[in-house]
């Protein structure tokens, strides 16, 4: 996972030089607007390019909080100036209410649509078939407050250092004590999330139970939310992407971050300073995966690894309970790099899903590639492969950054295929050690496979061309162009699939391949089945083989 800015804006005072410190923003529920409170002003953005589309001065004093409601047609603004108003989704102020003290943060209910709106020592409900909004006190000055996904419980921090966890009525149903002032809540599902300024990061369930360790996050939180099942987190010292169990994903120094929201809909995040910076950032998630065969592992919320058989539907989680950075699948073996090792694990039975804990590697080394074998496990890292977990290790050193890898077996030996930049694929066997260049293409290899018998190899390289050789002779058989992906069927050693342009080709020996449309990079070809990566999905499409049989029909090549 990584963040690339998308825009930036510099919130002035008006008529002023001095910056508007941005301290509260919220996303509309379908992703379209992004709502701000910045100084006196509540001001609605466009996501998408950063443009300002409505400017809103109804407060006169600064705007704590902004809250979008789930239906999508009405948000809620509060500030110093005591008073909470409610705006349409069109941007009409329609209402006002007030407190008696100035107001601190402002929260949806996500069932029933009640607005909690809370002051500094009270806090109310509201709703559109109430006219009266009543108060209940609460004993210390309120920070922030989040409701339940189920809304059935409203979670207030206060900067006494306790979380005052009420029920829809307004009732203290239970209370948390930490050391430190609390200024950030959320929940995720039935887990609170709670910030307190010992930089710490806690996980406790509605009544009040904690339920899995403090995290030290070294951000003094004003701020949380959830984005899926990640934590977002920013205060003093900036702002961090954690896991639902606070392993760091990502970490980003900043000053003094007020608040940091994500849209709903979109892949987006904003981010809102204290020196007047509004920022939005484009969230681009990384697929972390291995298949072999109908076996498809791949990584999900970061820490969990799923293993989903792709013919049987059938899937198996593995919590790491830490980052999960590389996932290598081959025959029995499932082989996971977390920060600081990698775990092994190994098939219970043959044909069930169940894995066991094999063994435990020490290893810090960021690698490109991890790769499993019926017995070795390999990284890449540039031009270099190399054997961890075994007393004496092996390395090679091939000419060019390494690509591809692809495990196969040739004269009843495991081998590896490396495909490489500069469009050479060589061929490595690790328990002999030896390595050799078996074939030179014109462009660097974006992937590659072999057939069923090993005859034949397929490889795609950067301009789009699938080359297909003779893999004993290096003999050039036929090219097909604007392809993407490819994937030799295991079962019928001359059928293969390829993908790109939004098209799914079968072909048959040297015939004219059948097409049909397809979104997706085809990554396997079994039978009548091809599994097809989707995004971050996997799927399986049972495609028509009549095409070439009537093909082998028609030449008499049977």
């Amino acid at each position: 996972m990584r963040t690339v800015p998308k825009w930036v804006n510099k919130i002035h005072e008006a008529d002023k030089v001095e910056f508007s410190s941005v301290h509260t923003i919220c996303f509309s529920p379908d992703g379209s607007q992004l709502v701000v409170g910045a100084g006196e002003k509540v001001m609605v953005y466009d996501p998408r390019d950063g443009a300002l589309v409505q400017l809103l001065q109804a407060h006169k004093g600064a705007v704590h909080a902004v809250a979008y409601c789930g239906d999508g047609k009405k948000f809620a603004s509060g500030s110093a100036d005591k008073n909470v108003i409610i705006w349409t989704s069109k941007m009409e102020g329609i209402l006002k209410y007030s407190h008696s003290e100035p107001i601190q943060c402002l929260a949806y209910n996500p069932v029933t649509y009640h607005l909690a709106s809370c002051a500094l020592t009270d806090f109310a409900f509201w709703s559109m078939d109430v006219k009266a909004v009543q108060k209940y006190r609460v004993s210390g000055r309120i920070t922030s407050c989040a409701w339940s996904t189920n809304g059935q419980y409203l979670a207030i921090g206060l900067a006494i250092g306790a979380v005052s966890i009420r029920d829809k009525m307004g009732d203290e149903t239970h209370r948390i004590s930490r050391d430190a002032a609390v200024w950030a809540v959320a929940f995720s599902k039935s887990v609170l999330v709670v910030t307190d300024w010992n930089d710490t990061l806690s996980f406790y369930n509605t009544q009040g139970q904690q339920i899995l360790k403090d995290r030290n996050i070294g951000i003094s939180a004003l701020s949380v939310t959830m984005l899926g099942a990640l934590v977002l987190v920013g205060g003093i010292g900036g702002w961090a992407v954690l896991t639902s169990e606070g392993v760091p994903i990502l970490n980003t120094p900043q000053e003094w971050v007020w608040s940091i929201a994500p849209s709903p809909t979109f892949n987006n995040l904003a981010v809102a300073c204290q020196d007047g910076t509004l920022w939005c950032y484009q969230i681009v998630f990384s697929t972390v995966h291995g298949l072999y065969r109908e076996r498809y592992a791949y990584r999900e919320n970061m820490t969990d690894v799923i293993i989903q058989h792709l013919t049987t539907g059938n899937k198996v989680r593995i919590k790491c309970h830490d980052r999960v950075q590389k996932i290598a699948i081959y025959k029995h073996r499932l082989a996971v790099q977390l920060p600081e090792r990698v775990v092994v694990y190994e098939q219970g039975d043959v044909e069930g899903m169940l894995y066991r804990v094999r063994e435990k590697l020490p290893q810090k080394t960021e690698c490109s590639l991890l790769v499993a074998t019926s017995d070795a496990l390999l990284l890449c890292q540039d031009t270099k492969l190399s054997i961890i977990g075994r007393q004496i290790p092996k390395s090679w050193t091939v000419p060019a950054p390494i690509r591809y890898v692809k495990v196969t077996t040739l004269y009843f030996e495991e081998v590896l295929l490396l495909g490489l930049m500069n469009g050479q694929i060589w061929q490595v066997e690790p328990w002999q050690g030896s390595a050799k260049m078996v074939l030179h293409t014109p462009a660097s290899v974006r992937c590659l496979d072999v057939s069923a018998s090993r005859a034949y190899l397929a490889v795609v390289d950067e301009s789009s061309v699938c080359r297909v050789y003779k893999l004993a002779t290096s003999e050039l058989l036929f090219t097909e162009e604007n392809i993407s992906s490819v994937s030799w069927n295991s079962w019928c050693d001359e059928l293969l699939s390829l993908s790109g342009g939004g098209l799914l080709s079968i072909k048959a020996c040297h015939f004219p391949p059948a097409t049909q449309p397809l979104a997706g990079s085809v990554v396997g070809f079994q039978g009548g089945r091809v599994f097809c990566l989707q995004a971050n999905s996997m799927q399986t499409i049972n495609v028509p083989l009549s095409h070439a049989v009537h093909q082998y029909i028609h030449h008499k090549m049977f």
